[in-house]
C-alpha cells in the first residue's frame, strides 16, 4: 500500500516557512488545556488537526472535540490553549535529505532524537475559537476530508455523540529548528509565511 509523507524541508528556508510547513503537513497535535477534571492543573490530549490545502492554508489548524471528550469541557470553561507539533511525527521528514520512495520507511528527522534542535518543534498558544457559521463548519469539514480520509466522521458532521469544530487564534509561539534556542519568530511573521515554497509531499511505498 502507498502512504504519503511530507518531504524534508530545505535547510536554507526561513523559520517562518518551516513552521508553516510543519503545521501544513501535520495530521495531529498535542492539545494543552487547563483541566476542569484536574481542578485547574495542566493537561494535554492528542487530537487530529487539519490546515487548509494549497492556497487555503492559513496556519491556523482546525480540530474537532466531541462533547464527552475532557478537552471539550476544558475549552468551554477556559478557551486558552496550546497546540504542539513535532517534525518527528512526519515519517521520513529529515532536514537536508532528499525525499522519495522508501521501504521500509526512513526514520523520522533522519534518525536523530526528536529533541534534537534541528528536528523542528512548534508550540502555538492562543484561544480556541468555536466555528459556528455554516461557512466555517463546511470549511473545517472539507479540510478534514482532505487530510483524514480514513476518519470520515470528522468531515461528515462529527461524532455521533455530538461535538464542535474549533480553530486556534494564536497569540504567541515558540519554534525550535536549529541550535541556539528558539527562533526569533513572531506570530505575524508565521501567519504571513507560506508552506507552499517547500517541496510537495511524495508517495512512499510501505513495507510489505
Amino acid at each position: 500500500a502507498a502512504a504519503a509523507t511530507a518531504p524534508p524541508p530545505a535547510r536554507n528556508r526561513s523559520s517562518a516557512s518551516l513552521a508553516r510547513w510543519l503545521v501544513y503537513h501535520s495530521g495531529w497535535s498535542s492539545l494543552g488545556t487547563v483541566s476542569v477534571r484536574l481542578g485547574g492543573r495542566p493537561w494535554s490530549n492528542v487530537r487530529s488537526v487539519a490546515d487548509g490545502l494549497g492556497a487555503n492554508s492559513t496556519g491556523k489548524p482546525v480540530l474537532y472535540l466531541p462533547f464527552p471528550d475532557p478537552s471539550y469541557r476544558d475549552i468551554e470553561a477556559e478557551p486558552r490553549a496550546s497546540l504542539s507539533f513535532s517534525q518527528a511525527s512526519l515519517a521520513g521528514a529529515a532536514p537536508g535529505r532528499a525525499g522519495g520512495q522508501a521501504s521500509p520507511p526512513p526514520p523520522t528527522c533522519g534518525g536523530i532524537d526528536p529533541e534534537d534542535p534541528t528536528c523542528a518543534r512548534l508550540h502555538l498558544s492562543g484561544t480556541l475559537r468555536p466555528l459556528t457559521t455554516k461557512a466555517d463548519v463546511e470549511s473545517a469539514e472539507a479540510r478534514f476530508c482532505a487530510r483524514h480520509p480514513h476518519a470520515r466522521w470528522l468531515c461528515e458532521g462529527g461524532a455521533h455523540t455530538g461535538g464542535r469544530y474549533y480553530a486556534i487564534e494564536p497569540t504567541s509561539l515558540v519554534f525550535f529548528d536549529d541550535y541556539g534556542g528558539a527562533a526569533a519568530l513572531s506570530v505575524a511573521e508565521y501567519l504571513a509565511a507560506s508552506p507552499l515554497g517547500l517541496p510537495a509531499p511524495r508517495p512512499r511505498v510501505a513495507a510489505a
